[in-house]
């Protein structure tokens, strides 16, 4: 999937003296910094700028990802990229450490009927994890099921098909299926094990935690958060993500 932001960065590198069409003035209003973004890129769902901790500078988020950039105070300079504070024993990532609360109120809005849920006998800690039929690191980490719930760990799967398409045989499509099972986390296995399912239309929670992964800045699979809005991509091994659970 390709990044907004990418998309973004090549509609400035394409634009010409972007600054000087900017509003010059010594400070400009948040309304005036999101009117003079939608006027020259107005294919980005720019979102309502606001105070970032870098002084003179605004952070304005992309709806629909989880991604920003910066703009200065006076409205001419744009920044995009990460932003670390260096003021502590360790840099922070300013984006991660203010995203991290609105991903985790989403995550807890998620009903867990409508997803796929591992359950320990004695629970510790819950992650939630995007995952792709398709995908073989997302085959590994569930191969290590036993031990994540051994160790205490709830995992609660929610579906993030790489490929969406619906003209073809796609995981999108399989995925659906195992989604309308009456017992979705055996077919879940199943699949995983090497089973085709037919595509259902029962529902439409393949696209809506696909749509949330993408709200959430997922874009690979396996992809993990923890219940506070941690992000961890990649297939981690279950010792790594004790560890950083604390538990």
């Amino acid at each position: 999937m390709k990044s907004i932001l990418v998309a973004v960065l090549m509609l400035f590198s394409m634009s010409s003296n972007v600054s000087a069409q900017l509003v010059e003035r010594t400070e400009v209003d948040a309304s005036d910094i999101q009117a003079n973004l939608t006027r020259l890129y107005p294919q980005v769902p720019w979102g309502t700028p606001e105070p970032s901790d870098i002084a003179n500078m605004y952070i304005v988020p992309i709806l629909g990802s989880s991604e920003m950039i910066y703009v200065s105070s006076d409205g001419r300079h744009l920044l995009t990229g990460r932003v670390f504070r260096i003021d502590g024993a360790s840099p922070v990532d300013v984006v991660e450490e203010r995203e991290m609360p609105r991903r985790a109120a989403a995550l807890a809005a998620v009903d867990l009927e409508d997803a796929i849920v591992y359950t320990p006998e004695e629970k510790k800690a819950r992650i939630y994890v995007f995952t792709d039929i398709s995908c073989g690191f997302c085959r590994q980490m569930h191969n290590r099921m036993d031990e994540m719930l051994e160790a205490g760990i709830e995992v609660v799967y929610l579906a993030y098909p790489r490929d969406t398409r619906a003209a073809s045989r796609t995981a999108y499509l399989e995925m659906t299926g195992i989604w309308c099972a009456d017992d979705r986390a055996y077919a879940l296995d199943r699949a995983f094990q090497g089973a085709d399912f037919t595509p259902e239309t029962c529902n439409q929670l393949v696209r809506e935690q696909y749509e949330l992964g993408v709200s959430l800045g997922v874009n690979s699979t396996p992809h993990i958060f923890f219940e506070d809005g941690t992000k961890i991509p990649g297939a981690q091994p279950t010792e790594a993500l004790v560890q950083a659970l604390g538990i």
